[in-house]
């Protein structure tokens, strides 16, 4: 196995509820503070987060850059190195963590990690090896390292598959709540992209568990497939289901869709930093350098 402080896709088949926008706006307020001058935000700081609800219009979505490192250094090393792009949000996906240690450790390293993060918003997600994990992590070590991160009350939303079953995600979703944490309730597939109405029926499924945002990715083995994952974007934003989503194309093929799906209705956009966590992602300055033209930004 390469070391995963320079990981690479590897091909295998691997909230109290907050609205979206308070990590819009808490970001305005943070990147203000900072060019006076003044304290940054904190971002656990809820009272802090407004909820005003401006995501309205056709906006560029927000920019979520993932990290992953076997050993806290790299990682580190990778929070910097993200936090120095200026993502909306940056996710550490701890399946690519050593775990050994169990969940002794995890309290410390969360919060060295967010203070290297310069407290931008922060997702923890404990990928399963279904669903493009790196590393198979007993289930019982998974779910108590879930609920350690949600009491060190330091992150901002955790993501979770739907596949993980109502109990575990009721169960999560409650702590979470209690905690001030959002829930990421997400679905992949790498074998291709299932008809829209099942990606619509999983969105669905999402909101009713509980989710703040629910997140679909699906690989584009097609155009055809690419347009259609456009398409359940469009009907998210038409036929107000009323959930904020993050939709995305895996693959050389919906590649595309990272750029375009916020024209759509998609509200994040996962970009690479200095490591790829899935394949197609498309770097945080590319991302924008495109957005300006299709923007007009």
């Amino acid at each position: 196995m390469p070391p995963l402080s320079v990981f690479v896709w590897s091909g295998k088949h691997t909230f109290m509820h907050l609205p979206l926008t308070n990590i819009i706006i808490g970001n305005i307020f943070r990147l203000n503070a900072a060019r006076r001058g003044g304290r940054r935000m904190d971002s656990t700081n809820k009272e802090n987060r407004p909820v005003k609800d401006s995501l309205t219009g056709i906006k560029p979505p927000l920019i979520c850059i993932p990290i992953m490192a076997e050993n806290l250094d790299d990682l580190l090393c990778q929070a910097a190195g993200a936090a120095a792009l200026g993502p909306d949000l940056i996710e550490w996906r701890a399946d690519g963590f050593d775990w050994s240690c169990g969940t002794v450790e995890l309290p410390r390293i969360l919060d060295r990690l967010k203070r290297a993060v310069d407290n931008i918003p922060f997702v923890f997600t404990l990928r399963c090896k279904e669903e493009g994990g790196w590393r198979k992590i007993p289930g019982g070590l998974r779910h108590s390292l879930q609920r350690c991160a949600l009491k060190t009350r330091l992150l901002d939303y955790l993501d979770v598959e739907l596949s993980s079953g109502p109990g575990d995600i009721a169960s999560l979703r409650e702590l979470a709540g209690e905690c001030g944490t959002g829930l990421i309730l997400s679905y992949h597939c790498f074998d291709g992209t299932p008809k829209e109405d099942a990606l619509i029926e999983r969105i669905r499924q999402a909101k009713y568990l509980g989710a703040d945002i629910a997140k679909v990715a699906v690989t584009a083995n097609s155009r055809g497939d690419a347009l259609r994952l456009l398409g359940v974007a469009h009907r998210v934003q038409s036929e107000g289901i009323g959930i904020p989503v993050s939709l995305m194309a895996m693959g050389k093929l919906g590649a595309f869709t990272r750029i375009v799906a916020g024209f759509f209705g998609s509200k994040i956009v996962y970009a690479s930093g200095e490591v790829t966590t899935a394949p197609g992602q498309v770097s945080a300055e590319d991302l924008r350098c495109v957005w300006r033209v299709l923007y007009n930004d």
